[in-house]
């Protein structure tokens, strides 16, 4: 029975750091790309005549003392913003007192969004890949909203560059 028990804590350690270290190589891909696009608009901009805005935001990042920091697309993460009930400026905070009530809105928004049955067939975004849906985007977002909400304390957010 013990070494039953120790082979599935280890088979669950194992996937736990599988899974840890490729939401790590993708943020830092999200992030190699953001800044590479950073410096072909530096670089490129006065040859070409491709207007590249300088007011897009690739990332996001949210962050509390009391949940692990989030990095987001920068549009996945203004919808959520103005869903919460805030402007979607970046960056900005929200203070303790105005998590729980943000959470709330939040959370009704997702739940109004949800379909109520599956489809058959998954969506497919514009590449090809199955569309992510609202509530599953929103999850690291509304999980850190209840930990600063638990331990009353303030959540920010800034552009990642």
């Amino acid at each position: 029975m013990l070494i039953r028990e120790y082979l599935f804590v280890s088979l669950f350690r194992a996937c736990a750091e599988s899974l840890a270290s490729e939401n790590a190589s993708r943020l830092v891909a999200m992030q190699r790309a953001d800044r590479n696009i950073g410096e072909v608009g530096r670089r490129e901009a006065p040859h070409c005549k491709a207007n590249i805005r300088k007011d897009v935001i690739m990332l996001v990042t949210f962050s509390c003392p009391a949940y692990a920091s989030i990095t987001m697309f920068g549009d996945v993460a203004i919808r959520l913003l103005k869903l919460m009930g805030h402007s979607g400026t970046v960056p900005s905070a929200l203070l303790a007192e105005d998590v729980q009530a943000a959470l709330e809105r939040l959370e009704a928004a997702v739940e109004a969004d949800n379909p109520s049955p599956e489809p058959a067939e998954p969506a497919e975004g514009a590449d090809g890949e199955p569309a992510v849906s609202l509530p599953h985007r929103a999850l690291p977002l509304i999980e850190l909203l209840k930990a600063a909400a638990k331990a009353k304390c303030d959540v920010m957010w800034d552009k990642n560059n």
